[in-house]
């Protein structure tokens, strides 16, 4: 009897010290990932705000955009570095879910910010495109020939970087609509994982949407210099 009433509060030991154990796990691995949670939150407040600078109206310039994308990328940066250091035991999962969402959203951040360059450029090569042609249409009526024949060549060259600022332009768009895919995926991961109520999917969609390639057939290049003479 002494030794079946041993057994049952050795057993009874055993059981109390597991579910101790169990319990000090738990709570361990919820306060881990309860430390990522402000990482993983300032992570979709900025891309939403980045975004948001592409697919809503805003009287924001290139300057000051280039300028939140840069903010961004650094305090996304920090946060990443914080994360990568804390000692996290129980919750190495979810830290990766974490870190490749702060790492595909930098993507997507880096990929507005090019493709606004490129937008940049854009605005300026069809300006000067614009002022060679308006000087060369005026040349044409000059009795000097040579005058005429450098303004055309100047228009020409104009032309061909406006066409290839263009293409750029298609090239980087292409380029964020991948990035914008993959922090797509990986918002919705992260979001799951630590329950976040606010998430950056709606403006991720928006951004894919007003970045879609434009049908090949409505597409038209630029003429050359003659034929817009």
């Amino acid at each position: 009897m002494k030794k079946t009433t041993l057994s049952a509060v050795v057993v009874a030991v055993i059981a109390a010290s597991i579910g101790g154990a169990f319990a000090y796990r738990s709570h361990a691995r919820t306060a881990e990932i309860d430390s990522m949670r402000p990482a993983v939150n300032l992570t979709s407040a900025y891309v939403s705000q980045v975004l948001q600078a592409d697919t809503k109206p805003s009287s924001m310039t290139f300057g000051e955009f280039f300028s939140k994308t840069n903010q961004a990328l650094e305090e996304i940066d920090k946060k990443e570095i914080e994360l990568k250091s804390q000692d996290i035991k129980y919750a190495v999962d979810e830290r990766a879910t974490a870190l490749a969402y702060m790492a595909s959203a930098q993507e997507a951040i880096r990929g507005e910010s090019a493709l606004y360059h490129k937008k940049s450029d854009v605005k300026f090569a069809f300006s000067q495109t614009d002022d060679a042609i308006a000087e060369m249409t005026s040349a044409s009526t000059s009795d000097n020939p040579y005058s005429f024949k450098y303004a055309r060549e100047r228009a020409d060259k104009a032309l061909e970087r406006a066409k290839k600022s263009a293409s750029e332009l298609t090239d980087a768009q292409n380029d964020l609509v991948t990035s914008l895919k993959a922090v797509r995926a990986a918002s919705e991961n992260a979001t799951q994982t630590f329950a976040s109520k606010d998430t950056p999917a709606a403006d991720i969609d928006a951004a894919l949407k007003a970045n879609a390639p434009a049908p090949a057939s409505g597409t038209a290049a630029p003429k050359t210099a003659d034929a817009a003479h």
